[in-house]
C-alpha cells in the first residue's frame, strides 16, 4: 500500500462527487514527551456527501522509502513502532451526510521508554461507492470500480536527542519532470522537480521545503511543501510543483525549515534540454 501524508488515495479514477470523505485535524502530530508521559489526542474526519458513509479507523506501522515511498505494515511490526503506546477506538463508524465524528486517542510512554523518535499511524478510510468507468470521450462503459479513501495520521513520538545534530536534514539526487496541469480548466504543460529528502539525525521533525529556481542568478520560480515529515534515518522524494521552464541552465537552491536554528540548503545546477 503506498502512503502519501496529505491523503491516501487508492485506485483513483474518474470523478468521485457523489460520496467523500475528509480529515479536518492534522494529519502529521510530532509529539514531544518523556518517558512515563501521557498525550491525549483527537482526530476528526466528516461525510463531505450527501449519501451515508461507513468510516473504519485502524491502526498501523509505517516506513518511508526514496524507492518506493511509503509503504504501511501491521501495528508493532518494525523496530521503531509506538503502536503499543497508543490507544484509538478501532471499530466502523456510520457518518449521515454532512455528519463529522471525533475519535480520541491516547499516547502512553512506558517509564522504561528510551530516548529516540519512535512512530506509528492511524488510519481513517471508508469505501466510497462504486463508480462506472468513462472513456476519454465522455461514454459510460460497463466496468465499475470501487474507490478506498484513505486517510494517514502518523502519530510520532520524540524522546529526548534535541541538541546540536539531532536533526540533520539533506537533499539528494534533484531531477526534473515533464508534467501537465489543468490551468483554467485547460491542460498545461508544466515541471516537477523530484528531489530526495533525508534525515541523517537523531530526531523526526517536520520542516516547511522551499525550491528557488535561479536562470542567471535571477529568480524564475519557487515552491514550497509544509509539515513534511522527516524520520530518523529515511527518506523521501519531495515533489515540488513548477511552471514549464524553457531550455537553458539553472541553479536550484533548497531550503529545508525545521523551525528555530534548524534550517538545512543545499545548492544544484539543472539543464533543460530543447
Amino acid at each position: 500500500m503506498r502512503l502519501w501524508f496529505l491523503a491516501l488515495l487508492c485506485c483513483l479514477l474518474g470523478s468521485f462527487a457523489r460520496a467523500d470523505l475528509s480529515v479536518t485535524t492534522p494529519l502529521v502530530r510530532l509529539l514531544p514527551l518523556r518517558a512515563g508521559m501521557q498525550h491525549e489526542g483527537r482526530i476528526t474526519f466528516q461525510n463531505t456527501s450527501a449519501l451515508p458513509l461507513t468510516v473504519r479507523v485502524s491502526q498501523a506501522d509505517f516506513h518511508l522509502s526514496v524507492d518506493q515511498g511509503g509503504q504501511l505494515s501491521a501495528p508493532g511490526s518494525t523496530p521503531q513502532s509506538n503502536a503499543g503506546w497508543v490507544t484509538v477506538d478501532s471499530r466502523p463508524y456510520t457518518l449521515a451526510a454532512g455528519e463529522s465524528v471525533t475519535v480520541p486517542f491516547r499516547v502512553q510512554v512506558p517509564q522504561s521508554a528510551p530516548n529516540g523518535s519512535r512512530w506509528s499511524a492511524i488510519l481513517v478510510e471508508a469505501n466510497l461507492p462504486m463508480q462506472p468507468v468513462n472513456t476519454p470521450e465522455g461514454a459510460k462503459t460497463n466496468v465499475s470500480v470501487q474507490v478506498v479513501r484513505t486517510y494517514v495520521t502518523s502519530v510520532v513520538t520524540v524522546l529526548g536527542e534535541t541538541g546540536a545534530g539531532a536533526v540533520l536534514l539533506d537533499f539528494a539526487r534533484p531531477t526534473l519532470a515533464l508534467d501537465t496541469r489543468t490551468v483554467d480548466g485547460k491542460p498545461q504543460p508544466a515541471h516537477t522537480l523530484n528531489v530526495e529528502f533525508l534525515n541523517a539525525g537523531v530526531q523526526a521533525t517536520t520542516a516547511l521545503l522551499t525550491a528557488q529556481v535561479f536562470s542567471g542568478g535571477k529568480p524564475v520560480a519557487q515552491a514550497e511543501l509544509d509539515q513534511m515529515l522527516a524520520l530518523p534515518g529515511e527518506g523521501r522524494v519531495a515533489k515540488f510543483s513548477l511552471p514549464l521552464l524553457p531550455p537553458g541552465d539553472y541553479e536550484v537552491v533548497m531550503l529545508a525549515d525545521a523551525g528555530g536554528d534548524d534550517v538545512f540548503g543545499a545548492r544544484f545546477a539543472l539543464t533543460v534540454r530543447p
